[in-house]
């Protein structure tokens, strides 16, 4: 399965989330403090946005997200990225079934069907910092092969979902 990515946008002004004191500029793992994250003022699929850019890469216990920003050097998109980002981590590690993540995770669609390349479904999720914006692992829970391949299905089918509402736009 190759890697996938799409150049995604902000959809409504004014969606920024809220700067999290626990992590940041630097911090080498947003996954790695122990505080709870501020909750984002808006939280949703970060890949839903046109100014970032979403790929999918196969990996062998899920699939890797990498998202960046458009301008490495807006520190405030970075900010809002990684506050998403974080924010889902926590859910994803703390609640035993994230179904309030997932609902407020759905992306700008609103819908169940919750078309994020970042599954919150019977996956762990955790997340490095890289240049311009961030990797977010997602493992699934399960080590069985035809489990594996079914996420990695998924996040790619997610994007390209996102891809295909940003061409109707």
């Amino acid at each position: 399965m190759g890697a996938a990515g799409v150049a995604l946008g902000a959809f409504a002004p004014g969606c920024t989330g809220v700067s999290d004191p626990t992590g940041g500029e630097g911090a080498p793992a947003l996954s790695g403090s122990a505080a709870a994250p501020t909750r984002p003022t808006v939280v949703f699929c970060p890949s839903h946005r046109f100014d970032y850019t979403t790929i999918v890469e196969p990996l062998p216990a899920g699939v890797a997200v990498t998202i960046t920003v458009a301008d490495p050097d807006d520190a405030s998109s970075l900010d809002d990225l990684r506050s998403m980002v974080r924010y889902l981590v926590h859910a994803s590690a703390t609640l035993a079934d994230p179904t309030e993540a997932l609902r407020a995770h759905a992306g700008v669609t609103g819908d169940k069907n919750n078309n994020c390349p970042i599954v919150m479904k019977d996956t762990v999720v955790t997340s490095t910092l890289v240049d311009g914006g961030v990797r977010v692992s997602v493992a699934a829970k399960s080590s069985d092969a035809p489990v594996i391949a079914e996420l990695q299905a998924t996040a790619n089918r997610h994007l390209e979902t996102i891809k295909a509402m940003r061409a109707l736009k």
